[in-house]
């Protein structure tokens, strides 16, 4: 069975359930201040987060985990681009 991804109006349900029916008749300026207020919401958000220490701690531990990772996928990617570009250059000779 293949995997389905949700629309919009089915993730809203999920994480902000009654947010359609609240708002599917806002006029124009009620919609504009909503989205002020969901925008101040955000950086109260990010701020509480940048704030909370166990966070901080956290992925702290997870980057210090994933060093040896990024190093290979880095790696990686480096090497897939050369080899794009040996393509290329094989490709389009300098004349």
């Amino acid at each position: 069975m293949a995997f389905k991804k949700k629309d919009l109006c089915e993730q809203l349900d999920e994480y902000a359930p009654n947010f359609i029916g609240e708002t599917a008749k806002l006029a124009a300026g009620e919609i504009k201040g909503k989205i002020a207020d969901i925008s101040i919401s955000d950086s109260e958000i990010e701020d509480a987060m940048r704030e909370d220490r166990d966070l901080q701690k956290a992925k702290e531990t997870l980057d210090t985990a994933k060093e040896g990772y990024n190093g290979m996928l880095t790696a990686n990617r480096l090497k897939k681009k050369y080899l794009i570009r040996l393509l290329k250059d094989r490709a389009n000779p300098a004349s």
